[in-house]
């Protein structure tokens, strides 16, 4: 404990039931069961700060990113998240008792960048380091695609290319409200300048033989043209480097695309019900040297007539996928089992529990089958 009355994060430990120290907030995001923070002390190091759901009324409000505060009784507990964005083991706990004093006068840098040079960024880093921050000039920005992802929900996704000062391309890989930030700044922006961009606390992703950084899910911080000392600085030696070479800066354009949509709607092939009719039948074992071509396209139709009764589908395993008997069906040949046999591929609809008990492997799939139907009418 120094002069100020406050510690430092290094100092910082669990052995001690209340801390006071100063620091600079970075990055802030909130959840509905968490509020997390990125903080930077005067020494230039970075901890995570953490506010449990009940206190999030009470501190949401009063930590602002780049807010400089002192913090008094706070705890320090040991940082256990699944996807850490900070190499330190410990972070800041807040309590009820927790206070927060705005402050001034922060002698540290405001940031804390540790910039990796382009051609250190490669597949030894991925593994070795958790993110990296990077700045370099935007030469290309490619459109923003929204797409539907796994839950059903719109993707949003945007790909640019970032050059440093030596030439070297990075690309970059963008998700969600950043995609938009970028794509957003860049739709607004004057073609002739150049856009100069910072990502802190990145991840370093290794794809198809190829390096590329993309956004952390929440402890990204993405800079665009902002009143920053090194970005000042990157774009003072670009604008010496483009006299000196007579280049200047390419135009960037962008706008909203949906690839999904662009595919199989607009520039696919469309057919109506009765020429797919028409067709030849096409099986992956037809003889190549036949004239009979495959033939991709999109059908618009509204769905009319669901039959049930003549099922295409099997009951099957979860595990190994074959094929097992309806409840029904192990009725009939249930005198006929032997003690050998292998009961999970005979029971379905959870009709004997014993089986279930004696293979934990099998799950009881009734509940979860559903009725599986298929189209026999469409209808435009």
């Amino acid at each position: 404990m120094g002069q100020q009355n406050y510690s430092f994060v290094e100092d910082l430990n669990p052995t001690r039931d209340f801390w006071n120290i100063k620091i600079r907030v970075i990055k802030k995001w909130c959840q509905s069961w968490r509020l997390d923070l990125i903080a930077i002390d005067e020494r230039g190091q970075k901890i995570k700060m953490f506010v449990k759901d009940i206190l999030i009324p009470q501190f949401l409000e009063k930590l602002q990113e780049d807010g400089v505060y002192i913090i008094r009784r706070c705890g320090v507990g040991e940082q256990a998240d699944k996807y850490p964005v900070l190499p330190l083991k410990k972070k800041i706990n807040f309590y009820r008792c927790t206070e927060v004093e705005p402050t001034c006068g922060f002698q540290g840098h405001p940031y804390g960048f540790q910039f990796k040079k382009f051609e250190e960024i490669d597949m030894e880093l991925s593994q070795s380091a958790l993110t990296v921050d990077v700045i370099g000039n935007v030469v290309w920005c490619g459109d923003l695609d929204i797409f539907k992802g796994k839950s059903g929900k719109d993707t949003k996704r945007l790909h640019l290319d970032l050059q440093d000062l030596y030439g070297k391309v990075l690309r970059c890989t963008l998700w969600a409200d950043y995609a938009v930030q970028v794509s957003n700044y860049i739709s607004n922006h004057k073609g002739e300048e150049s856009v100069i961009a910072i990502l802190q606390h990145a991840k370093i992703k290794y794809w198809s033989n190829s390096i590329s950084v993309q956004n952390d899910m929440y402890g990204t911080r993405v800079f665009l043209d902002d009143e920053i000392e090194e970005m000042n600085t990157f774009h003072r030696s670009l604008i010496l480097m483009q006299n000196g070479n007579g280049n200047s800066q390419s135009h960037l354009t962008i706008q909203t695309n949906y690839p999904v949509r662009n595919e199989f709607i607009t520039n696919g092939v469309r057919k109506i019900v009765e020429e797919i009719r028409e067709l030849p039948m096409w099986t992956e074992n037809i003889d190549l040297n036949t004239d009979i071509p495959k033939v991709e396209c999109v059908v618009l139709a509204y769905i009319r007539l669901l039959e049930e009764e003549h099922s295409w589908f099997y009951v099957a395993h979860r595990t190994c996928k074959k094929k097992v008997k309806t409840k029904v069906e192990f009725l009939k040949i249930a005198d006929n089992i032997t003690e050998n046999c292998r009961m999970h591929r005979l029971i379905a609809c959870g009709v004997i529990s014993a089986c279930a008990k004696r293979h934990p492997s099998f799950q009881n799939s009734g509940s979860n089958l559903g009725s599986k139907m298929r189209l026999v009418s469409l209808h435009l």
